[in-house]
């Protein structure tokens, strides 16, 4: 299941539902019959309702990114393959969290809903010209009802010129988050101290306590060549145990970066919007988020799941490859069987938490559910379904809405047949 609302990739405690209670081999089996529907069966996608939705690309195809601005976003999203989430370094570390996305230039550092940093001690990231970057956060699970004992991990790289402006920035960013934030209190030098991280000698390391509950953090950046790893570690434990999470983050982390390869700026206009065409087979957001309209592998798309450690075993089983987010989520999979496989994999993640409705009209095979307790503030309405080895979801807070997405979808799987 995803872990954003609406539109969005996954959503944060949200669900992703399967093609029916059960699903076999032939297809999706509608409750409380035993004949099997096939998702791959031929359908008249003049007859769908989609509404106003967009369902074929330019004729001309999606090309190259436009501007070198869009090629740092672009690059910002493939880093989300380089980034290692945080469950594979503390698998209690389950539960999605903010800041979670493509940091596309040093302003999306400190700006909007779930900055990185602050104003202050994000300025290191103008000075220095970082380029692009990505932030990956995780808690435990208990962060929902006991947030006081919680533990919690953001792991970031962000992306400068060089090396030469990856130390500086290692530096200043150290000494902003000891410094006074007018946005907490300009008058207040902040209770820290330095921190050593005995097998990484190089990292830039403080301990603080944090404004709400006053649980131990530390904050770590670490240059590498011209990156720079950063790090909150936050939990109620000791400081040994806090350092040895940031060296086993460093651990695996750093071999994973090894194998990313920044395009050079003067070839920033030649990345390809697409990969393997993707972005053709999924229905576009009208309004993007900086996280969609973007191709991710398996480690990738795991980043934005609401459970991470559930996605990771539910994409190793079906084999997905590739996931593409947009107004709806495209998930490729091994084959035609494990697309199906996967929505039911979905489904019971949290099957307890949502009720049957009907298919959308000419899509027996998509398996559409609500929300049963209308109260929560997630997506009402979810509709899953599979074409050959894509296997898709679309949620709405309304029915009628949900049912076109699923119908654009299809539509656009049916086309790029």
């Amino acid at each position: 299941m995803n872990s954003f609302g609406g539109s969005r990739l996954r959503r944060a405690a949200a669900v992703v539902l399967s093609c029916a209670l059960a699903v076999t081999v032939a297809g999706c089996t509608i409750e409380g019959s035993a004949k099997p529907i096939d998702p791959n069966a031929a359908i008249d996608v003049n007859a769908l309702d989609s509404g106003n939705y967009k369902t074929k690309p330019p004729n001309e195809g999606l090309g190259t990114v436009k501007s070198d601005s869009q090629g740092k976003l672009w690059e910002a999203k493939r880093l989300a393959n380089y980034v290692i989430n945080p469950v594979q370094v503390d698998d209690s570390l389950t539960r999605f969290v903010q800041p979670t996305f493509p940091i596309r230039d040093a302003a999306a550092l400190s700006n909007g809903f779930g900055a990185v940093f602050t104003k202050a001690t994000g300025a290191p990231a103008f000075k220095y010209n970082m380029d692009f970057g990505f932030i990956a956060g995780r808690a435990s699970e208990t962060s929902t009802t006991d947030n006081k004992n919680s533990s919690s991990l953001l792991i970031g790289v962000f992306v400068f010129p060089d090396d030469a402006a990856a130390k500086g920035a290692a530096d200043e960013f150290l000494a902003a988050h000891k410094a006074p934030d007018p946005l907490i209190d300009p008058n207040k030098v902040p209770d820290t101290k330095p921190v050593s991280l005995p097998d990484y000698p190089d990292a830039r390391a403080l301990y603080t306590e944090d404004n709400t509950d006053k649980k131990p953090v530390i904050s770590v950046f670490y240059p590498k060549g011209r990156y720079v790893i950063y790090q909150w570690v936050e939990g109620r434990k000791a400081l040994p145990d806090l350092v040895t999470t940031a060296q086993t983050t460093l651990s695996k982390e750093l071999p994973l970066l090894d194998q990313f390869k920044p395009t050079p700026n003067d070839k920033l206009k030649d990345i390809p919007l697409d990969t393997d065409n993707m972005l053709v087979r999924t229905l576009p957001a009208d309004e993007p988020d900086s996280h969609q309209s973007a191709v991710y592998d398996q480690r990738g798309g795991i980043h934005f799941q609401t459970n991470s450690k559930i996605a990771e075993d539910n994409f190793a089983k079906a084999g997905v490859d590739r996931v593409s987010p947009g107004a709806a989520s495209v998930y490729r999979a091994k084959d035609d069987q494990s697309a199906q496989q996967l929505l039911g994999l979905f489904y019971d993640e949290l099957k307890s938490a949502y009720k049957p409705i009907a298919s959308p009209d000419g899509l027996p095979a998509v398996r559409c559910y609500k929300l049963s307790d209308t109260k929560q503030a997630y997506a009402q309405f979810w509709c899953l379904g599979s074409r050959g080895r894509y296997a898709f979801e679309v949620t709405s807070s309304q029915m009628n809405d949900v049912y076109q997405k699923a119908a654009a979808e299809i539509k656009i799987l049916v086309n790029n047949e």
